[in-house]
């Protein structure tokens, strides 16, 4: 089953390479391959390219977007907002992203988020409520320590 039915009996299909390249007028007269030689050859040329410096850096930059998107990436963080947790002098945090994609954050946990003011500022929070919860907002100074 499944001869291929040619000009003799026990012919077989002409391979690739040995069909005739065709030149295409609007390619200025280049030679132009067709089927899975045409594949095959833009294949090795991209190969070719990829290992290049500029396909280097084309590789570097992608893996660098998906690895921060997906992954995580790392932050300094200075002040003494997180204190006790995060040094007031600064301390670097590797952090995951995918928490929030997958919906998983919680009471307790630390994110870090751009600044909706000032988008170059990134902000470090501790999560302390969830949607629905109540929250009593208590100040650390007494209404004397205010100035009038």
């Amino acid at each position: 089953g499944g001869r291929y039915l040619g000009s003799g009996p026990c012919s077989r299909p002409p391979s690739p390479a040995s069909q005739p390249a065709r030149t295409n007028p609007s390619r200025g007269g280049r030679t132009q391959r067709f089927g899975m030689a045409a594949f095959s050859s833009g294949l090795k040329r991209f190969w070719a390219m990829s290992r290049g410096p500029l396909g280097i850096l084309v590789q570097v930059v992608g893996l660098n977007h998906l690895l921060t998107k997906y992954g995580g990436d790392v932050t300094q963080i200075i002040g003494p907002s997180m204190l006790p947790t995060i040094n007031r002098s600064g301390d670097l945090v590797l952090y995951e992203t995918s928490s929030v994609r997958r919906d998983k954050l919680k009471k307790g946990n630390i994110v870090i988020l751009r600044s909706p003011r000032d988008p170059d500022q990134v902000l470090c929070k501790r999560i302390i409520a969830m949607e629905g919860e109540e929250v009593e907002l208590e100040s650390r100074y007494s209404p004397g320590h205010y100035k009038k």
